[in-house]
Formats: C-alpha cells, structure tokens, sequence
C-alpha cells in the first residue's frame, strides 16, 4: 500500500504527521483492504500471483513487477494514494527474531 504522504514536498508542523500516514489515508486504506477481502476469491481466479491497484472494488491495473505497476500508475494519473497488493490465498506471517545477550 502507498501513500502519497510520503511524497508530498510541503513541511509538516509536527514529527507525528511526518511519521504516520493522515486519517483520510489510513480511512482510505481500511476501506480498500475491506473491499479487497470481500473480492480475493474473484481476484485469485485472474491475478493469482500478480500485484494489482485496486479502487473501490475494482483492479485499476495489474504486473508481475511491482515497482512497473506503480511507475506507470503514477504517470497515467496524479500523486495520490494507491492500494497495491499482491494477489496471493494467505497472507505471510510476519516474525522477528530477537536475540538477548547476558
């Protein structure tokens, strides 16, 4: 998922906003990831594998390479946030390591 935060050129008022994607980003991806679950089993059919920008309900685009498919997103349209996801049945686990020493 990116958001167009990141990319914005204007000075933030505080290291927070510069942290932390806006309420209207963080609303927006919630929103995209709900639709998105209700669509995977449709999704899978056709894009198992593939990374696809998807907007309220639909796939805008779809690549194989991930970098490619937002490269030519944001030449076709403005800055703005985007929902990329690659298409796949589960989604990984994410673990962390830690190591103490004594």
């Amino acid at each position: 998922m990116i958001s167009h935060d990141s990319l914005k050129n204007t000075e933030l008022s505080s290291k927070d906003e510069k942290m932390y994607p806006s309420q209207e980003t963080r609303n927006y991806l919630q929103t995209q990831s709900e639709l998105y679950k209700r669509h995977l089993p449709q999704l899978l059919e056709k894009y198992a594998g593939m990374y696809i920008i998807f907007e309220d309900g639909k796939v805008i685009d779809a690549d194989n390479d991930e970098a490619a498919l937002v490269m030519r997103a944001y030449a076709k349209m403005s800055i703005k946030d985007l929902f990329v996801k690659k298409v796949i049945d589960t989604e990984p686990t994410l673990r962390a390591r830690i190591s103490f020493a004594f």
